[in-house]
């Protein structure tokens, strides 16, 4: 059996998100994204932490994900339904991070993130990036941010309704979270 590789070539560019370096922006990605509060204080902080590094944020009853430990190099896979029945969408944990965060004008605090790259199989090339925020009034954000582009010919075929899954995928994400910190 072969190894599944990253299926582009700008692994861990989400990790920069919302800016990607300019590069990545030529390249003609999609760029899907969302963000909400999902409460207030270090406990709330603490419990979104938990469910990523879970992966409770993704199971989400049209798509449930593998559960594999949250670190660098570590492949995952979803089952989603989407175009056809099922689809199964390999990728690869490319960084996870929690740390110091400057959010600009003196808002200074905590973020965790995971960025997700996209590997061979998967119907498009590209990255998720789950990030949770902390900031200093007390304030708890949770950002989804995808940059994708079709990678398979029935991808490019179903583009509009891909588009249209993304755009769910982000808002049931955020839901999910904000449903198990609340």
């Amino acid at each position: 059996m072969r190894s599944r590789q990253v299926n582009h070539v700008d692994a861990g560019a989400s990790v920069t998100a919302p800016d990607l370096p300019p590069a990545v922006k030529d390249r003609g990605y999609m760029i899907t994204t969302n963000r909400r509060k999902v409460g207030e204080g270090q406990k709330v902080y603490d419990a979104a932490v938990a469910a990523i590094q879970k992966w409770e944020q993704l199971q989400l009853g049209w798509n449930f994900t593998t559960k594999p430990a949250v670190k660098t190099g570590t492949k995952i896979c979803s089952a989603t339904q989407t175009v056809i029945p099922w689809t199964v969408l390999p990728a690869q944990v490319v960084y996870s991070q929690d740390e110091a965060a400057d959010f600009g004008g003196g808002d200074k605090g905590r973020r965790f993130a995971v960025g997700l790259a996209s590997l061979s199989g998967h119907l498009l090339a590209g990255e998720e990036r789950f990030a949770v925020e902390l900031h200093s009034d007390g304030s708890v954000w949770y950002d989804v941010f995808l940059f994708s582009r079709p990678n398979t010919l029935l991808a490019w075929a179903s583009l509009p309704v891909i588009k249209l899954m993304q755009i769910r995928y982000v808002n049931d994400s955020i839901s999910a979270l904000a449903a198990r910190v609340a």
